[in-house]
């Protein structure tokens, strides 16, 4: 009696499509033996649009694409509980576009999890990106496995809803800022509730949209890219203006609420809120606490603060 044999289950991997660049983890992938590729395309606010991601994916050997507009999540649940924790004034590394990893590990575990996927890819344009991305993946799914992959070596740009941070080598120099900028200058209003912004010149917007509005304010008024260092030498450009003025009026109205020990405790707890953002532990309890402790003492942080751009500046009405 001749008995049937099983053929062997395929590896069915996820994994994360957030540029062009991706398209090379995919057809790798996709050459494994008995291996199917789940595609994962996100907009998180990167240049490449979904239907092209979708399109590289698809093309490259996934045998399905899974399709997400992350744009506003980001905004609401990443960025702006990072804002008020005060992350933006800690020195060294950006973490403006680290921000981008755990919001695209929740879609690729949500995917997994929907496709009964046997393993997820930490796929990522740059070295740094794929680190934070496998942290957050083992921090949400410990009990996945996760298939180490290649990829660019991230010389390039980092991009976000909110931001772009072009690396520098440690010896190179800083481009000169020749940004053009409108004369007339502009006068803004950010009404802020709970250590949170809320609306633009009194008008309410969702967070994306608040983003996208003064973005497009500071690039017509030639807001200029910062520079910024890291301790072993490293530097950005950090081209993130509604950033840069969301927290400078947050802070503004902060120092308004707080008394001295809980701005030099806040400001304690910001470094130790984006050390774990760089390092891609936004799953944990400790990152948590200290989103806790920000929401609490800022509860009362509510009011407007006014602020001109003008002369490649943002100036805020103290």
């Amino acid at each position: 009696m001749s008995r049937h044999v099983s053929p062997p289950a395929a590896e069915r991997i996820v994994v994360p499509v957030t540029s062009v660049d991706a398209a090379e983890v995919v057809a790798e992938l996709s050459r494994r033996d008995a291996a199917e590729v789940i595609a994962v395309a996100v907009d998180v606010g990167q240049t490449a649009p979904l239907d092209e991601l979708r399109d590289v994916a698809l093309a490259a050997g996934a045998v399905r694409c899974h399709v997400f507009d992350r744009r506003e999540r980001l905004a609401a649940h990443f960025l702006w509980p990072a804002l008020r924790a005060g992350l933006l004034a800690v020195p060294g590394e950006p973490v403006v576009t680290a921000l981008t990893a755990p919001c695209v590990a929740e879609v690729v575990v949500e995917v997994a999890r929907f496709e009964h996927a046997t393993a997820m890819a930490a796929a990522a344009p740059g070295p740094r990106e794929r680190q934070r991305l496998l942290a957050a993946l083992r921090d949400l799914t410990p009990e996945l496995g996760i298939v180490a992959v290649g990829g660019g070596t991230g010389g390039g740009d980092e991009r976000n809803l909110w931001a772009r941070v072009h690396h520098i080598a440690a010896a190179g120099a800083f481009p000169a800022d020749s940004a053009a900028a409108a004369a007339a200058p502009a006068h803004l209003v950010v009404t802020i509730e709970h250590g949170l912004p809320v609306a633009i010149n009194r008008v309410p917007m969702p967070p994306a949209e608040i983003v996208d509005s003064l973005t497009a304010i500071a690039r017509a008024h030639g807001v200029a890219p910062a520079p910024a260092v890291g301790p072993a030498g490293e530097r950005w450009l950090v081209d993130a203006p509604a950033a840069v003025a969301l927290h400078r009026a947050c802070a503004a109205l902060a120092e308004q609420s707080l008394d001295d020990a809980t701005q030099t405790f806040a400001a304690d707890a910001a470094e130790t809120y984006a050390g774990l953002v760089r390092d891609g532990h936004w799953f944990t309890p400790l990152r948590g606490g200290l989103e806790a402790f920000s929401a609490h003492v800022l509860d009362l942080a509510s009011g407007e603060v006014a602020m001109t751009m003008q002369h490649r500046r943002i100036e805020v009405a103290r």
